[in-house]
């Protein structure tokens, strides 16, 4: 039995398993199960938006058309950071296929039977977790893309890399603006979401390790696939929604310390007449009622 326990210990510590598993985890083609997955939590994200549901019964072409230009908005904003064709996301044909039947799904299926299931509690964790799988990946693609057009450049592969990752908190915008204008100021430059934060930082970790080479690239992509998978599970079951507010508010409580806070805005009351001006009024309207 012992000899047994020490061959699993070893065997889980082993450089080499661990090694092959993350060249066979970035090998892993994104579709069809990871794309059919982020076509699902897209179609369901803009499905829950304000007036998404009249908007696609009033204009059924155009809410397909945006829903998949939301789904694929991280490639196209990579592509255009780089220089390169935005429409290379649309090449692939079943891709778009796959985005149409989803999106057909979620907004028109009978007594919304495939919305309903994705607010099920195991199915939508597993659809969470295996989006973070594939928003690791996402990662690593951007920041390997960007780094054969800017080698040199930390921050543009970091960029590229959390644009592939969260692109769709980016494209979200475009479709508020089509379905309710008032709600498009709640973009994702405003109110910047954790996954575009942890998209970021991991697109840095990405491009430094790209950069100095210290760790194997593809063990890199599996570390941060854990790290995701384990903060989505926090977030899932904690009411937490970003864990780098806390951080965030502190450190920029203490930037802003020494500095002058803007003064508020005070609305001027308006001015009223002079004394002078009320007692001839008065004087005014008592002459005239003695003359009536």
């Amino acid at each position: 039995m012992e000899e047994q326990n020490n061959f699993t210990a070893e065997w889980l510590l082993s450089t080499d398993v661990w090694t092959g598993l993350a060249h066979y985890y970035v090998s892993l083609p994104l579709y069809p199960v990871f794309q059919t997955v982020h076509f699902i939590l897209t179609a369901v994200a803009l499905r829950s938006e304000k007036g998404s549901l009249q908007f696609a019964f009033k204009h059924p072409i155009a809410s397909c058309v945006l829903t998949f230009i939301v789904a694929c908005a991280g490639g196209i904003l990579a592509n255009m950071a780089l220089a390169k064709p935005p429409l290379e996301s649309v090449v692939n044909g079943w891709n778009v296929f796959t985005c149409i039947v989803v999106w057909y799904l979620i907004f028109f299926s009978p007594l919304d039977l495939c919305y309903v299931l994705t607010f099920f509690t195991p199915l939508k964790l597993v659809l969470l977790l295996v989006e973070e799988l594939a928003r690791a990946k996402k990662i690593y693609a951007g920041v390997t893309l960007a780094a054969s057009a800017y080698p040199n450049s930390l921050l543009a592969m970091a960029v590229v890399g959390m644009f592939k990752g969260s692109g769709k908190r980016w494209g979200i915008t475009i479709f508020r603006l089509s379905c309710d204008p008032q709600s498009a100021g709640q973009h994702e430059l405003l109110q910047i979401s954790f996954a575009t934060k942890a998209a970021f930082v991991c697109g840095a970790v990405y491009a430094y390790n790209q950069m100095t080479l210290l760790i194997d690239p593809p063990l890199l992509v599996l570390v941060c696939a854990v790290v995701f998978v384990s903060l989505r599970l926090c977030l899932f079951f904690t009411s937490m929604v970003d864990p780098f507010s806390l951080p965030q508010g502190l450190s920029w409580k203490i930037m802003t310390s020494l500095s002058h806070t803007p003064r508020e805005i005070v609305q001027q009351e308006p001015k009223t007449s002079s004394k002078h001006e009320q007692l001839s009024k008065q004087r005014h309207k008592t002459n005239k009622q003695k003359r009536d």
